[in-house]
């Protein structure tokens, strides 16, 4: 009688940690899905913050006016090269590449 009931507690203990493991895992995976869904342009407007500069003062750097800056970041279509121009009028460098897990970058 003692080991059923020693087992049957086991089985719930086991469905608890089951359970929990399985939020924490859901929990995880929300946390990295909310840091990849940032858009090119919340990653301007957050190092334009970061730097101190206005969206007007970045459209001048890059050679466009800020009417026209301002519907490419309402649009958020960049190109890959324009990106690399806005990041080295930001100081900074701008890279795109799949990253697996062992460190290599394509």
């Amino acid at each position: 009688m003692q080991l059923k009931i020693i087992l049957y507690s086991l089985k719930i203990n086991l469905y608890c940690i089951n359970a929990i493991l399985y939020i924490i895992r859901l929990w995880c995976y929300t946390v990295y899905q909310e840091v990849i869904v940032l858009t090119n342009t919340q990653k301007i407007k957050m190092t334009l913050a970061f730097i101190g500069k206005s969206e007007a003062w970045l459209a001048k750097e890059i050679g466009s006016t800020p009417q026209a800056f301002n519907q490419r970041m309402k649009t958020d279509k960049f190109s890959t090269v324009e990106l690399e121009g806005i990041a080295k009028a930001l100081g900074a460098v701008y890279f795109s590449a799949f990253e697996f897990p062992d460190g290599t970058k394509i």
